[in-house]
């Protein structure tokens, strides 16, 4: 069973306010725990031995950590944590591993173009060097790839170290000696700001592809094709030399070379036979007698044996499965240079596994657990909640949602799932998912969205994972309902759903009621958007490129930003009430701000520590609001911070309109007229509406639908309103009653906006005339129509006044809006009129709403 952390959060650090003001917070891990180190993997790609082979040290591409084991797979420590800006003593992917006979580890840290050093016994960092570029000096070693692409020489611990790398993208290998455990001219901890580019000692390859023609060609003696990983043989030949062995991935071959870069010989060709590569990824020599040359045969699924003398094949082991034995995609080996035993371990890195051999290919070990497991994330981007507690979250990098309790213990998985790995993968099938990054939870339907990132659409899914609708894709697209790239998705408490369509610069929007897509008009340029929440009075705030907007009809307010530092990248937005949750991803921090009061709190500041953060994306309030949950995507985590105080009570306002009463189960509203309630966080209040004598109940406004009950779950504040209208009065009996149009239906008002959806009541400051607006909507048959207006207050809606009642339809229908109602001009502010229809047999349309705002 998962274990869970928890540990007491520092105070929270209050921005302008003491420290003392605020509560803490409890944080701990979801899912597996620990999500990093300890024998967990994900693509595992770098290996090496240290000197005599008591201890064997790995790196993968996901993790942003550096593992020590015994020969038998214990676990012995961690060295390092993800590097999200080049910071020193953190790494990236990792893409080779050396260690010498003076206690120093060298990591190729290729995500970041350089290498680092730590001492073996502590994991202390000691050095640096490298950057991206092209002139000697300089790496360009790609951020996933790369395996096995530094080899060193140290024949005692006195001498000097020769380090060489495979410097993949620029198809060559350099030479570096070191001084200590540095070349000269390397950044080291008394100068850490230096970025240095040190001078090698020997520099040769250029690129050439020779795999369909072969290699055979002397002009491609010296011809390198993403070369990947490198080895030194510990013992000279008869000429005194350490031979350099490379493995030339995309040319299919192995090249051995002097120290100098000199051509001595070449074995390999691109096949499936004996001696023949597909994609060989590294190499490495043993100490046996004769001592062997291992390949990873990466595309074959195989480790080959040669010798290392006359490189004569010897033999050849594994075959694609997750049995013991087997390998799916190996991509680096590490042989004990001083071992007489002789023997290889390899990366088995599609199986997220490490697997010892002997000579002869026997099995002497196996470990390792999978971080595309059960309970696992990598690089998870979005977090959801239900109304039970159930957590979603956008496992981004292994392409699924995964579904956990509430206590974080793992229920399951959605997605494709690949009959040869046993893991989620990529895929395009309706409930499969490309690298989704946000997902969302529907209070309305209680169904879940997906912002299926690579597929560049949307998906609609049932609680138990069945595919209800999916929008867009496969490619991107820009018109309404197709998208490019979506990164952020939220759904609104009346059921519409905005999707932050990043690759396009914009937010869409779909109705719920008639299921269309549109382009949100935030009145400002938006760039990149991805975080998305909705408020319960129905503002959109959007995170986009270092800030937060606060968007309501057609014009947007950026929040203020924090005073100690600006935003950067608010990747996710989550809303409890007025307070607001920011994930400021580049920020490496988790933020609150309260949208009542102005000030911000800095909740988590950078850290792989609890309650600390690398690269947080996704954020979600529990519906009992006292726990938060952060997707730490560059921790491979889920955090929950619960506050132990537990959550505050919730306050439900309902607005009365016309002659009728609203009750709550449970007790606590009985409203002839505009009351509040409190209700605990959570919980499920029912609400019903019953009319005076006389009178009809017409339906629900803000916060419901429909003429039934009312059900409201606390997650924050709520607001809700009722109409009540007087019945109509019954047709005299001699007038013959009005054709039937099926079972006298009632009418039917649709489309109903305000044009231009902000206008002045009153002259312009240059004593122009105000122009007012224009309501038009559709009704289905003739009716008489009643307009109400009411008036945004914090959410709320508060009465203003009902205009004169006027008889229109069928068709389309437009009435003059004047801004003034009882001759009195409205003030400046946010404002929605509420139609209302009742046709000539008494019949009453659903009441309908649009927004608009009044300048000044």
């Amino acid at each position: 069973m998962p274990r869970s952390l928890l540990a007491l959060l520092g105070a929270i650090v209050a921005l302008g306010a003491p420290a003392s003001c605020l509560a803490q917070l409890q944080p701990s891990v979801l899912g597996a725990d620990p999500a990093i180190g300890h024998g967990v993997l994900r693509f595992p790609q770098a290996l090496a031995f240290s000197p005599g082979g008591a201890f064997v040290w790995v790196a993968d591409q996901r993790s942003s950590v550096v593992q020590e084991f015994s020969r038998d797979g214990t676990w012995v420590k961690d060295v390092g944590w993800r590097a999200d800006d080049r910071e020193t003593g953190r790494i990236g992917t990792v893409g080779g591993l050396a260690v010498d006979r003076a206690g120093h580890l060298y990591v190729l840290d290729s995500e970041n173009d350089r290498v680092q050093v730590f001492r073996t016994d502590d994991g202390t960092w000691l050095g640096a060097w490298g950057s991206n570029g092209t002139t000697p000096g300089h790496f360009r070693l790609g951020d996933n790839t790369g395996a096995g692409g530094l080899g060193i020489l140290q024949p005692t611990a006195t001498d000097p170290v020769l380090a060489y790398v495979a410097d993949q993208f620029n198809h060559r290998i350099q030479r570096f000696t070191l001084t200590g455990f540095l070349p000269p001219g390397a950044r080291d901890p008394q100068n850490p700001n230096v970025v240095p580019a040190p001078t090698p000692d020997r520099v040769w390859g250029h690129h050439a592809d020779c795999s369909q023609s072969g290699c055979g060609d002397a002009s491609f003696n010296t011809a390198l094709n993403y070369p990947q990983g490198v080895a030194v043989d510990p013992v000279a030949d008869n000429q005194g030399r350490h031979r350099v062995f490379v493995a030339d991935d995309d040319n299919h071959r192995v090249v051995v070379y002097d120290p100098n870069g000199g051509f001595l010989a070449q074995i390999g060709g691109f096949g499936q036979g004996d001696g023949q590569f597909r994609f060989p990824y590294d190499v490495g020599i043993d100490a046996r007698s004769p001592r062997r040359l291992y390949v990873a045969d990466n595309n074959n699924h195989r480790v080959q044996a040669f010798d290392a003398a006359t490189l004569a094949f010897d033999a050849t082991w594994g075959g694609f499965g997750p049995g013991p034995g087997q390998l799916e995609f190996p991509r680096a080996v590490a042989a004990v240079a001083d071992d007489p035993q002789g023997g290889v371990y390899v990366t088995d890195t599609g199986g997220d596994r490490i697997e010892g051999f002997n000579p002869d290919g026997g099995l002497m070990a196996a470990w390792g657990i999978a971080g595309r497991g059960p309970g696992y994330v990598t690089r998870p981007a979005g977090v959801a909640v239900d109304d039970d507690g159930r957590v979603y979250v956008a496992d981004t990098d292994d392409s699924r949602i995964e579904l956990l309790n509430p206590d974080g213990s793992y229920v399951g998985q959605w997605g494709y799932v690949s009959s040869a790995s046993g893991y989620s993968a990529p895929n395009d099938g309706a409930g499969q998912f490309s690298e989704p990054a946000a997902v969302a939870y529907d209070t309305v339907t209680g169904n879940v969205w997906v912002a299926d990132t690579g597929n560049n659409r949307v998906q609609e899914l049932g609680r138990d994972g069945s595919s209800v609708a999916v929008y867009g894709g496969p490619s991107p697209g820009a018109d309404p309902g197709q998208f490019s790239g979506p990164r952020g998705i939220a759904v609104g408490p009346d059921g519409a759903v905005y999707v932050a369509d990043t690759g396009n610069d914009r937010v869409q929007r779909r109705d719920p009621d008639a299921g269309t897509w549109s382009v949100v008009d935030p009145g400002t340029p938006l760039h990149a958007p991805v975080g998305l929440a909705v408020h319960r009075d129905g503002t959109l705030l959007v995170g986009d490129q270092g800030r937060v907007l606060r968007v309501s009809d057609g014009a947007a307010q950026a929040l203020p930003a924090p005073p100690d530092a600006p935003l950067e990248t608010p990747d996710g937005l989550a809303l409890d009430g007025d307070r607001l949750y920011v994930s400021d991803a580049a920020g490496d921090r988790l933020l609150r701000f309260d949208l009542a009061g102005g000030a911000w709190e800095v909740l988590g500041a950078e850290g792989n520590g609890l309650g600390s953060f690398v690269q947080p994306e996704g954020v979600a309030v529990a519906p009992t609001a006292d726990r938060v949950y952060v997707a730490d995507a560059g921790n491979d985590r889920v955090q929950r911070l619960v506050d132990p105080a537990g959550p505050p009570p919730r306050t439900l306002h309902v607005t009365v309109y016309g002659p009728g009463t609203v009750r709550s189960d449970p007790p606590g509203v009985g409203c002839r007229t505009p009351c509040d309630a409190t209700f605990p966080a959570g919980t499920a209040v029912t609400l019903t509406a019953t009319p005076d004598a006389g009178a009809v109940f017409d339906g629900w406004g803000v916060g419901c639908t429909g003429q039934g009950a009312c059900v409201v779950r606390m997650r924050g504040d709520a607001g809700v309103s009722a109409v009540f209208l007087p019945a109509p009065a019954a047709p005299p009996a001699a007038v013959a009653p009005a054709p039937s149009r099926g079972d006298h239906r009632a009418p039917v008002i649709s489309a109903v906006r305000v044009l231009p959806r902000a206008f002045r009541a009153t002259r312009s400051p240059s004593g122009r005339r105000p122009r007012g607006g224009r309501l038009r909507f559709r009704l289905s048959e003739r009716a008489t129509v009643r307009m109400t207006i009411v008036r945004i207050v914090r959410g709320r809606e508060r009465r203003v006044g009902t205009l004169r009642a006027v008889p229109a339809g069928p068709g389309a229908v437009t009435l003059r809006l004047t801004g003034r109602v009882r001759g009195r001009a409205l003030r400046p502010g946010r404002y929605r009129v509420v139609v209302a229809a009742t046709d000539p047999a008494g019949n009453r349309a659903r009441t309908r709403r649009a927004g608009f705002s009044i300048r000044a």
